[in-house]
């Protein structure tokens, strides 16, 4: 019934009795079953490695390393040579500045049009965008959460202090929500220690949080407004690798090209 056409009444054209068994059909290709959602991003991204060939007449192997990948080096940015960010379904061109962003959206509908493809274009060059509760300043070239995802955190935190009591399975859905507010800045990450021995010790019962608990709690709340990832800076020299036994603590440096992490 769903995959019919809408201006079909199932009940007039007499192919539905009240007896029958009435099984759905999609007519449409299910995001995230089998291999569908593959397949889309695939397409969307031979569609826009075509487009920046055809925007910079460079050959479309050679334009393959332009596209932003997921447990890849990502592509520099530089000009004449957009980054390619596909989407599923979503189109995303990182340019040096506007005037290269028209010449490959340009480009882009050329290649959507010679395929007869149907696409909207939601926006026009930007110098800021928000995804996934981030908010991307490529002007500035910095990475910050949103204000409302900031404020909401922020809130959280305010209402487990003031409380001083919660069961661990709720605090491990705030320190959830941290540790990815967190990622812009991963060294505010070592401020969280006693927190998860209270919610491991405490699960689904609520409890007085212990001093240590709120001290970091407290700590966490005054770093939600100050992160922020400068994307602007070069790499380190060193890497720093950490973890922890039953012996100890340890930590190990190693200089490393930023391509080998």
């Amino acid at each position: 019934f769903f995959s019919m056409d809408t201006e079909l009444k199932a009940h007039e054209a007499g192919i539905i009795e009240p007896h029958d068994t009435v099984y759905t059909c999609l007519a449409v290709l299910p995001m995230g079953w089998s291999w569908s959602l593959w397949l889309c991003q695939e397409m969307l991204t031979g569609l826009m490695v075509e487009a920046a060939a055809d925007c910079t007449g460079r050959p479309a192997m050679a334009c393959g390393d332009q596209v932003l990948r997921d447990r890849h080096l990502p592509p520099k940015l530089e000009l004449h040579r957009a980054i390619l960010a596909p989407y599923v379904d979503n189109a995303n061109f990182i340019a040096w500045n506007s005037e290269e962003l028209s010449k490959i959206m340009r480009s882009f509908k050329r290649v959507l049009d010679k395929k007869g493809l149907a696409y909207r274009v939601e926006c026009d060059d930007m110098k800021e965008m928000h995804s996934v509760g981030l908010w991307v300043d490529l002007e500035r070239r910095t990475v910050r959460n949103t204000p409302k995802r900031t404020s909401r955190l922020h809130s959280a935190l305010e209402q487990l202090i003031r409380q001083q009591s919660c069961s661990g399975y709720t605090l491990r859905v705030v320190i959830g929500h941290h540790c990815h507010f967190f990622m812009v800045q991963r060294s505010a990450l070592s401020v969280l220690s006693r927190v998860w021995a209270f919610i491991e010790e405490n699960g689904a019962n609520v409890a007085e949080m212990p001093y240590e608990v709120i001290a970091e709690l407290q700590v966490a709340r005054g770093l939600v407004p100050l992160l922020v990832h400068n994307a602007d800076r070069a790499p380190g020299e060193l890497a720093y690798m950490s973890d922890s036994s039953g012996e100890g603590y340890a930590l190990i440096e190693a200089r490393v090209e930023p391509s080998e992490i």
